[in-house]
């Protein structure tokens, strides 16, 4: 199944839940970020980038705003954000703590050889 929809936007824990389930079958990347940060507003848009190249592959690509309704949910402080989130089927995931692009990339490269694996 190709990623032919816009990025996923995740605003309430029920909604996260939704997608962590999903990811079992699809190999989902989640970005939470506050965007009123600089860091994270700068991160988010090459995040919204690095999605359009991946259109043709499998990836879901999510947003999470770190708010008053989803912080509780983690354990991070503003300043480690963002954080990105790559899952995959069964047991596989990695987190990125104050993510770069590099790392992003690198992630991504991780999941997909991960995805070629199962």
């Amino acid at each position: 199944m190709a990623n032919t929809t816009s990025i996923t936007h995740i605003t309430n824990p029920t909604e996260h839940d939704v997608v962590v389930s999903e990811a079992e079958f699809q190999p989902t990347i989640i970005c939470l970020a506050n965007s009123v940060t600089p860091v994270c507003k700068a991160f988010i848009e090459r995040f919204e980038e690095t999605s359009a190249r991946h259109t043709a592959s499998d990836l879901r690509f999510c947003i999470m705003e770190f708010n008053n309704e989803t912080s509780m949910m983690f354990k991070f402080a503003i300043n480690q954000l963002p954080v990105v989130v790559f899952m995959c089927a069964g047991p596989w995931s990695r987190s990125v703590v104050g993510a770069t692009q590099r790392d992003l990339e690198v992630g991504i490269e991780g999941l997909l050889e991960e995805v070629r694996k199962t």
